[in-house]
């Protein structure tokens, strides 16, 4: 990559699509910056329909209100060398094709690049990063990159403590699934009482239903 290198990350965030494209965008550009150290610039762009979730080092966007005037000004100002889509499907399939078409014959020396998506969009991008072990074989192109090593985990330190009979339910920003719904009782059906059992909320997410659940602990955002 050469020295100028500039970055613009395009993210989405919601009640529809929940905290896991912000998140992801949030440590790829950790990895980013210390893998090229001071060789490139990063931008974060959050997409929301209403303001929700407000962080300093992304610029947040409201989608209700043209937000394209607002990307393509930002792109003017910035000219990133690279602009990464981290978006829902939601997104992609409502707003990203009028962006790319945009990006394409105004700033055609950008080089575009998708995660986890946009496969059917894959004449405008350089590279897409598919973060499975297993694609498709209608899915596999030269651009199209997935396997076992293309799956990114945020590093976290070893916890030396054993602790036993612990469960923590992790499901997102969201529940999408209707989870909270079923899986309690499900669960319990395997977990006696003896197991303590954390169940995280998202902030877009419903309350657990629990009943008489003695042993479940319900922990918000």
């Amino acid at each position: 990559m050469l020295k100028s290198n500039k970055i613009i990350i395009i993210s989405d965030s919601g009640k529809d699509v929940g905290l896991g494209h912000y998140s992801r965008s949030k440590y790829l550009s950790e990895e980013l910056k210390t893998f090229f150290k001071k060789k490139i610039q990063i931008k974060n762009i959050l997409l929301q329909k209403k303001i929700f979730l407000k962080d300093k080092n992304f610029i947040n966007v409201s989608i209700e209100k043209n937000f394209y005037v607002k990307i393509f000004k930002f792109i003017e100002i910035f000219k990133p060398t690279h602009i990464i889509f981290n978006v829902s499907k939601k997104f992609e399939n409502k707003y990203i094709e009028l962006l790319l078409k945009k990006i394409k014959s105004k700033h055609s020396y950008i080089n575009l690049i998708a995660i986890d998506g946009c496969i059917k969009f894959k004449s405008y991008f350089k590279k897409i990063w598919i973060p499975n072990v297993y694609l498709k074989r209608k899915n596999r192109y030269k651009n199209i990159y997935y396997g076992w090593d293309k799956i990114l985990f945020k590093k976290i330190e070893k916890n030396k403590k054993k602790n036993k009979k612990k469960i923590l339910i992790l499901l997102g920003g969201t529940d999408a699934y209707n989870f909270s719904k079923k899986l309690p009782q499900i669960l319990n059906k395997f977990f006696d009482h003896k197991f303590s059992i954390s169940w995280l909320q998202g902030p877009f997410a419903p309350k657990p239903k629990l009943k008489k659940f003695n042993n479940w602990k319900v922990l918000k955002d």
